[in-house]
């Protein structure tokens, strides 16, 4: 009877914290302390280069986050994704996180780039997102707005 009572706890303590590691989202921190939540299915990566770079296992998508020395000036970054080599899609205004967030979108090679330009607390933001599907920074749970909405205060919710 004892042992029952033993093997139905450790059931119940292995059920709580299967549950508790969903709710943590692992996370990553960039080098002004801003913690930055890693979308599941990708990995933080160390370049050594001080850029925040996350990827897919398979290296198919790729985060970069940028945010020292980044200007805000959209049609410098057109024009450097565009002297590329990449062909340009479309610009619109999104928001995350209830910050207004230009997104430029390109194709290169077979791939969708993505920029997304904002400053929040006064921080100049570049993330770019590399795949070769396509993104919807709209939809809550695609990896750049999971990324977006960390960096700015909000926290994503399970």
């Amino acid at each position: 009877m004892k042992f029952n009572k033993i093997v139905v706890t450790l059931l119940i303590l292995g059920m709580l914290s299967c549950g508790f590691t969903a709710v943590f989202a692992e996370q990553g921190t960039l080098a002004d302390g801003t913690a930055v939540e890693i979308p599941e299915g990708y990995s933080l990566l160390d370049t050594g280069s001080g850029l925040f770079t996350l990827s897919t296992d398979d290296q198919e998508s790729i985060i970069l986050v940028m945010y020292e020395n980044v200007t805000t000036d959209t049609e410098k970054a057109k024009e450097s994704q565009v002297s590329d080599g990449a062909e340009f899609i479309s610009e619109q205004t999104v928001q995350i996180n209830g910050v207004d967030v230009i997104e430029q979108k390109f194709s290169k090679d077979g791939y969708s780039l993505g920029a997304y330009i904002f400053t929040y607390n006064d921080v100049n933001y570049v993330v770019t997102f590399t795949t070769k599907g396509d993104v919807d920074a709209s939809d809550a749970a695609s990896p750049i707005n999971v990324v977006i909405t960390s960096l700015t205060g909000g926290a994503q919710s399970e």
